[in-house]
């Protein structure tokens, strides 16, 4: 790994070795893929590949794509591959709810992001997908005679290793490189493959994988259009999971390396407030003492940075990633601790004791005091 880009993979089961640079080096820069498996690429300022065969439309969006031409609806969503070799349509969320190939259309039912229902241009249910918490568990295909369950395995990354029968028998098996082409000689056996447990859905008849809101392309490690959020997602719009797929993944196509770290100082950030109330809950605002507001601080810092390790375990995060997450989640924990007993510092103090009453007079010892006078004034 180099700025925790892969440079370098060798599988012994796939028996290859595969090489990847990128412009920048190790100082900076958009992180294009000048070298892909080989594959000498260019790029032009907006980090769109200027290889033969690929054109740009003014909103970043290619409208010749390896020699075939695409279209896209005003959301820069593709509604067109090769002229009518297939073509989508979408909800107002952005979600592809229908299909259309040369085997006819297919209609997509979601829970939430989740693809779970696909059924015939006549409403007739093709295949119904589970998930659960962990992601996608398996899949029933209503064949034409009868219908059958796939269930499937995973490997480290989420790709699908294996699927089996309801009995338990192997029934294929998958291997995928770090970025996603398929590398066992079979052919794909459903649209669940790389980075299936996540839902990444390939159409097979275009070699794209679809993760949600835009096409990801696994021959050269690039999404085929410009990130829907914006440069708030990283510099390169076409960049896919910041050049580092064995520790990330993107079933959204909305990755955002900056909220990964903002995730753990969050996290920190909570951590602190929930310290400093409990502390001022216990001891008071005004009565805790330095000492403790000391072991304050270095619980806000730990916690904090657990939760940012931990933030960045959920996010696929390496272990760079997930230090960069502690150390972010520890100072905001820090921080926290500190600007929150400034704050109850700074309360309102309670009201000073009143004085003292005066002392009555006191006679010196051994004196009496002057006896008071009888009768009349004179």
């Amino acid at each position: 790994m180099n700025r925790s880009q892969l440079t370098q993979e060798t599988s012994t089961r796939a028996s290859c070795t595969f090489s990847y640079g990128y412009d920048g080096g190790t100082s900076g820069g958009p992180g294009n893929p000048t070298s892909f498996k080989g594959q000498a690429n260019t790029f032009n300022a907006d980090n769109q590949a200027t290889n033969t065969g690929n054109a740009y439309d003014g909103n970043g969006s290619p409208t010749s794509y390896q020699g075939k031409p695409l279209t896209f609806d005003p959301e820069q969503r593709l509604t067109g591959y090769n002229g009518t070799a297939q073509t989508d349509g979408y909800d107002g969320n952005g979600l592809r709810t229908e299909k259309q190939t040369s085997a006819g259309k297919t209609y997509f039912l979601y829970d939430g992001s989740d693809p779970v229902g696909e059924y015939s241009s006549s409403g007739q249910a093709m295949a119904y997908n589970t998930f659960d918490a962990d992601g996608l568990v398996l899949r029933y295909v209503n064949g034409s005679s009868t219908g059958y369950f796939i269930f499937y395995t995973f490997d480290e990354r989420g790709d699908v290793a294996q699927r089996t029968d309801s009995t338990g028998a192997v029934q294929s098996s998958d291997l995928y490189d770090a970025y996603g082409t398929r590398t066992s000689t079979a052919a794909q056996a459903d649209p669940f493959g790389y980075e299936g447990q996540s839902g990444y859905y390939t159409d097979t008849s275009l070699g794209l994988i679809l993760c949600t809101h835009r096409y990801y392309d696994p021959s050269n490690g690039r999404w085929l259009t410009r990130d829907p959020m914006g440069y708030g997602g990283g510099v390169n719009l076409y960049g896919y999971v910041v050049n580092n797929p064995n520790n990330r993944v993107d079933p959204s196509g909305y990755f955002d390396p900056i909220g990964d770290a903002e995730g753990g100082g969050a996290a920190g950030l909570l951590t602190g407030i929930l310290i400093v109330g409990g502390t001022v809950a216990i001891f008071g605002a005004a009565a805790v003492t330095a000492p403790v507001w000391i072991v304050a601080i270095g619980a806000g810092a730990i916690v904090g940075g657990l939760a940012g390790w931990y933030n960045e375990s959920q996010q696929g995060g390496g272990t760079a990633d997930k230090v960069g997450g502690a150390a972010v989640g520890g100072l905001a924990g820090g921080l926290a601790v500190c600007a929150f007993r400034g704050l109850a510092g700074a309360g309102p103090k309670p009201p000073a004791e009143p004085p003292a009453p005066p002392s009555p007079p006191t006679t010196p010892p051994g004196t009496w005091p002057p006896a008071p006078t009888i009768g009349p004034p004179s």
